[in-house]
């Protein structure tokens, strides 16, 4: 594999962690009821869980132009890959 594709890789692998991680902490600060409830109201989670869902809204704004950036390195390695 490429270092393109390493750093793809770890990229998507950061995501699905951050994603996690943000979850379970916001489940636990504003509780199982208000998070599978109706939301009328919005609440905003604070502390490092607050800090994990922004570091998380943050990746997703960035990933689509790191992904656009590493495939066509990564494809031009390949041989088998056709990309224009």
């Amino acid at each position: 594999m490429t270092g393109d594709l390493w750093a793809l890789a770890a990229a998507m692998l950061l995501a699905t962690l951050q994603l996690t991680l943000s979850s379970v902490l916001t489940l636990r600060q504003l509780g199982g009821a208000w998070v599978a409830g109706p939301r009328d109201e919005p609440r905003e989670v604070t502390g490092v869980s607050g800090a994990l869902v922004r570091a998380y809204r943050n990746l997703l704004e960035i990933f689509p132009q790191f992904v656009c950036r590493t495939v066509p390195g990564a494809c031009s390695s390949c041989r088998w890959i056709h990309c224009r």
